[in-house]
């Protein structure tokens, strides 16, 4: 979540995606993106970040001149997420910190209390005797009535894919927070990387199931999956190729996204591990502006919604700034923490 191409696209929404680097510019230790957004003072929202390139980089130093630069960039708080709960109880003692969401009008990714994390192993019989019988009997199912997965990072094949989300959406009645233009930007700016895949389930040629799988070094995470309403269900086998495949990628975990009914009961079935996430911290930055901004909070999450769908009608107008971007080369340019 701390990649350009998971960033870059929320400047459409009028945030400012700032990185950094701890160390060196041209070997870093640590890095992190903090998404800007002006409020008077700027608001800074760090999503799964800072991150470690080396061990033990992320020292009290580290932190605490993050906090320094900040102040001295005329930030009124920075709001951290992260699944690291000895990062986040550092954070907390460093600076003035709060265990509070102080921008909860974009909560992110992994906002609930539980991430449900499959750690993969080498061989897939070793995988599959790990989930739940019912997951096994749905995959032979799904193979046995000829279901085949495909899978590309081609902006074309999740735009494909785009109606049986939507559809999904209507009938969970869940409302989808992006417009289909932000993921064929982020799948462009992945690309390169090959951080960013559609996995589609077809049936005689038709389009029956899909997901979107993004990834950084060690965790593939589904950000999307949708499925017609058939027997045999393609979900499974759907996810089951989706996760070896970034296994063979060199990823070792593969997320399915925070647990929430009836969704878990569903994702239970492949024997996930619950990790806990902690609560956001905010550190305080300017206490004055912080006090201020909290009053306001409660007038503004009740027109959130209102405000969500202007962004998102904005966005969908506005023409791309990002093509021809290059993703993880802005750190080396970014000026140290």
């Amino acid at each position: 979540m701390q990649f350009p191409y998971w960033n870059e696209i929320y400047r459409s929404l009028h945030f400012k995606p700032i990185y950094l680097v701890w160390g060196d510019a041209q070997s870093p230790l640590a890095y992190v993106c903090i998404l800007t957004v002006q409020a008077g003072l700027r608001i800074g929202l760090v999503q799964r970040g800072p991150v470690e390139l080396a061990p033990g980089a992320l020292t009290d130093e580290a932190v605490s001149s993050l906090c320094e630069w900040a102040k001295s960039h005329h930030y009124g708080f920075l709001r951290f997420r992260h699944s690291d709960s000895d990062l986040m109880a550092r954070l907390a003692k460093i600076a003035p910190a709060q265990r509070f969401d102080s921008f909860p009008l974009l909560p992110g990714y992994g906002a609930g209390p539980f991430e449900l994390v499959i750690d993969q192993k080498s061989e897939d019989r070793a995988m599959l005797a790990g989930f739940h019988h019912e997951a096994r009997r749905q995959i032979r199912r799904a193979l046995e009535a000829g279901y085949v997965v495909r899978s590309s990072d081609s902006p074309e094949q999740f735009a494909e894919a785009w109606p049986l989300f939507v559809a999904c959406s209507k009938r969970k009645q869940f409302t989808m927070n992006r417009p289909v233009e932000s993921y064929l930007e982020m799948i462009r700016l992945a690309r390169p990387y090959e951080c960013a895949r559609t996995y589609t389930v077809y049936s005689d040629g038709h389009a029956i199931g899909a997901a979107f799988v993004v990834r950084d070094r060690n965790t593939a995470v589904a950000l999307r999956a949708a499925a017609e309403l058939r027997k045999p269900n393609c979900s499974a086998l759907m996810h089951w190729v989706a996760m070896r495949d970034m296994f063979h990628a060199g990823v070792r975990y593969y997320s399915f996204g925070p647990a929430s009914p009836p969704v878990s009961r569903f994702k239970d079935r492949f024997s996930p591990r619950r990790v806990l996430c902690p609560p956001p911290v905010t550190v305080e930055i300017a206490p004055r502006f912080c006090r201020i901004w909290h009053a306001t909070l409660p007038a503004l999450v009740a027109i959130a919604p209102g405000l969500r769908w202007l962004a998102r009608t904005a966005a969908g107008r506005r023409p791309s700034r990002l093509r021809g971007m290059k993703g993880p080369a802005e750190f080396r340019k970014s000026p140290s923490v």
